[in-house]
């Protein structure tokens, strides 16, 4: 397993450590300046990817070498607090990648576990590319297991879906 999250920061590879230092570097030069972009950077190879509560099936290789071209007009991603678990913002981590730029950009959510894969569906219905219908059918049936007690009626409409689509 990759040591990923905040965890990274002391028990990383030397190069973990060292991009750790970079981080700490530019947010307080940020702080400093009195820089208006949002959120705190980190090494983004520190930000946890569990494919199993983002939404998204696939990255558009197109929107990756835009974002790529664009990093410093691109939100901030968001991640769980502590963990640094990625809830929105994969293309924007594929772009860093591409663009070979090793700090992005990061909001915290102080969510639990249990809440990741609602807020990263949230997160993506509100932006970006819109989902796919059968990424929305997913969330919906994933979002059923979690609340067994919702009806069809309130799980189509948290998902943007008619009744007999998630049926």
């Amino acid at each position: 397993m990759a040591n990923t999250g905040l965890e990274s920061r002391e028990t990383g590879t030397a190069a973990q450590q060292e991009l750790w230092i970079q981080a700490d570097e530019k947010n307080a030069e940020n702080l400093a300046s009195g820089s208006p972009l949002a959120g705190d950077f980190v090494p983004w190879s520190a930000v946890e990817l569990d494919r199993s509560i983002l939404p998204r099936m696939t990255i558009q290789d197109a929107k990756v070498a835009e974002y790529a071209q664009i990093l410093d007009q691109l939100p901030p991603v968001l991640v769980q607090c502590g963990s640094l678990k990625l809830i929105d913002g994969m293309t924007r981590i594929e772009a860093h990648a591409k663009a070979m730029q090793d700090l992005v950009r990061v909001n915290c959510v102080d969510a639990d576990d249990q809440e990741l894969s609602d807020r990263a569906f949230e997160a993506n219905r509100a932006h970006g590319a819109p989902l796919s219908v059968q990424e929305r059918i997913n969330a919906a049936r994933a979002k059923i297991v979690r609340e067994p007690n919702m009806t069809q009626e309130q799980l189509a409409q948290w998902a943007g879906l008619s009744e007999r689509t998630i049926y």
